[in-house]
């Protein structure tokens, strides 16, 4: 694995890392993107639906996927 450089980092980190190079790249600023999320997040909490699927569709808009699982959710740059 050392060869290929595989395995010397932990993978969180790596896709982090991704995750930040490709929101570089499209302009997307990182900050809107966890305002959205969180204030989604709230919304869901509050049980106020519209306002949670506004967030998603801005999130959508700006080309984030957003993925809910039973454990809270993630996010990927589309």
């Amino acid at each position: 694995g050392r060869i290929l450089g595989l395995g010397l980092r932990e993978p969180e980190v790596v896709l982090e890392e991704q995750r930040s190079r490709r929101l570089s790249l499209l302009g997307i600023d990182r900050a809107e993107v966890e305002s959205l999320l969180d204030a989604r997040k709230t919304a869901r909490a509050q049980k106020d639906f519209a306002a949670a699927d506004a967030a998603r569709d801005e999130l959508t808009r700006l080309g984030i996927v957003v993925r809910d699982l039973a454990d809270g959710g993630e996010w990927a740059v589309g």
